[in-house]
């Protein structure tokens, strides 16, 4: 299961969408009480973190959560459009395992989750890149599918992605 925490309906949705498409459980939240209603219930494999967000920024989500015995070593991902290098040396600082900034790239992103995950669980990493609509299909080709189911409408890209399993 991955987390995101992001304040924007869009973007959340966009990830969702990508992460869901690749073969991951994802969970999404515009509010940091939200997030950690379901961090009592449910720890994570992942957590993507915006900055700027109501209620909590990000960089103290970040310090509580590696703060935290049972989260201290949960992969971290920023994803945020704080983009100047001092924001990312203090998103990586504050204990980050990535910094993404918007806008950003879904192939990139999907490509960072997996390496985050692969340092973090090798066992679990290799289940999540073996997904069963990759099988047999080099990376280039699964990109290429990902491309466009992302840059059609979701009535087309179900048909797309249907059609990308012959």
């Amino acid at each position: 299961m991955i987390y995101l925490l992001e304040d924007d309906d869009s973007i959340r949705k966009l990830v969702l969408y990508g992460l869901d498409s690749q073969g991951f459980q994802a969970k999404g939240f515009a509010l940091p009480s939200e997030f950690w209603r379901a961090m009592d219930a449910e720890m994570p494999e992942l957590v993507l973190l915006d900055i700027m967000l109501p209620e909590e920024d990000g960089l103290s989500i970040l310090r509580k959560l590696r703060a935290r015995p049972a989260t201290k070593r949960l992969p971290i991902i920023m994803l945020t459009a704080k983009n100047s290098e001092y924001d990312r040396v203090i998103g990586l600082d504050h204990g980050a395992d990535d910094f993404v900034s918007k806008p950003f790239s879904m192939l990139e992103l999907i490509a960072r989750i997996r390496a985050v995950l692969r340092r973090a669980s090798p066992a679990q990493a290799e289940t999540k890149s073996s997904a069963p609509w990759s099988a047999g299909r080099s990376p280039h080709r699964r990109a290429a599918i990902f491309r466009s189911a992302c840059s059609l409408s979701p009535r087309t890209a179900t048909r797309s992605r249907s059609a990308a399993r012959m």
